[in-house]
């Protein structure tokens, strides 16, 4: 090999190094993108929050300290639901944007003309802020965008989280009680005593004797699960259609529980059309068959215990007592 040839050489080989020490300085240098929370600190101290779609929008409020819904006569809103929906907002990190161009958010419905769902939170009457949360690329991921930005992400969340109505974020307990001391129904009144209840039948003094401790028990228990399924009318109305629709005589229940005292009324106004109101909301809500048959359906003999039949002994073996008060069958003499 010429002298020549062992510089070309050299000279080759010191191309290849550099350029190897250029790539390898160009990937240790390259960085992913910073990942932050995507929505600012403002909003877990929000006191509103607007969910809105094309067409609807759930208005909820923070007012001495509990949620409600301002719009739909003041009802508690669900703090499960809202908790695990600020939990999730707050919980969104950026990365790489799918997007970084404003030419692409309509396209991704997450621009201010064309989105799935719009979020916004206020302090007071100022706003804090916007998110537009757009189409699904993947199951549990959608394309979202935060106002003044131009960056799209696919972050862990769905329009089925965000419902746009005031219905879909009902308390659903906001009829239940706790610590319930006494109920009055239609032909029975249970009292606490102790860790159980003691049963009279209406218009009698003396309580009545058995009492069936695990029925009551259930029943209790069904007015502090109690769920409704959403809202129907205002009373007035329910006084109309009563009128028109001639149902199945209401049920109704006076409970003290808490210190408070509260009247339920019942309706069953058809086959699968179960309705519940309470004296301290002219409102009418609708629930399930089950609910209503679990408290509306109880009475004075189903929360008796079932007698104990006696037995006795004769010369040709057990014989069950009748509960009429007749005597036993006499054995045949031998």
């Amino acid at each position: 090999m010429t002298r020549v040839q062992y510089l070309a050489l050299a000279v080759l080989c010191g191309q290849l190094l550099l350029a190897a020490l250029l790539l390898q300085s160009a990937r240790s240098g390259r960085q992913g993108p910073e990942i932050v929370a995507l929505l600012p600190g403002s909003v877990a101290g929000a006191d509103g929050i607007h969910i809105s779609d094309a067409g609807d929008q759930a208005v909820l409020a923070r007012q001495a300290g509990q949620w409600i819904l301002p719009n739909l006569h003041d009802l508690p809103v669900a703090a499960d639901q809202l908790a695990q929906l600020t939990g999730t907002l707050q919980g969104l990190k950026t990365g790489w944007p799918v997007s970084t161009t404003r030419g692409a958010h309509e396209r991704f419905e997450v621009s201010a003309e064309k989105y799935q769902r719009r979020v916004q939170w206020f302090d007071g009457k100022q706003e804090l802020g916007i998110l537009y949360v757009g189409t699904a690329p993947d199951f549990r991921l959608a394309h979202v965008r935060l106002e003044g930005h131009d960056e799209v992400y696919a972050l862990e969340l769905s329009s089925y989280q965000l419902p746009a109505t005031d219905l879909a974020w009902i308390a659903r307990d906001l009829l239940a009680v706790e610590k319930l001391q006494r109920l009055e129904g239609p032909d029975y009144r249970l009292t606490r005593e102790g860790e159980g209840w003691q049963l009279h039948s209406l218009g009698q003094d003396a309580p009545s004797p058995g009492v069936n401790q695990q029925a009551a028990d259930d029943l209790v228990k069904a007015l502090e699960e109690l769920n409704v399924l959403g809202l129907h009318q205002e009373a007035q109305e329910q006084a109309q259609d009563a009128a028109g629709e001639a149902p199945a005589e209401p049920v109704h229940l006076s409970l003290r529980a808490a210190g408070r005292e509260w009247q339920y009324s019942f309706f069953r106004m058809g086959e699968e059309d179960y309705r519940v109101s309470r004296d301290d909301r002219p409102l009418v809500f609708t629930l399930s068959r089950a609910d209503y048959e679990r408290i509306a359906g109880v009475t004075h003999a189903g929360l008796l215990a079932a007698e104990t039949p006696l037995e006795t002994t004769t010369a040709t073996g057990t014989v069950v007592l009748p509960q009429t008060g007749t005597s036993p069958p006499v054995a045949p003499s031998p």
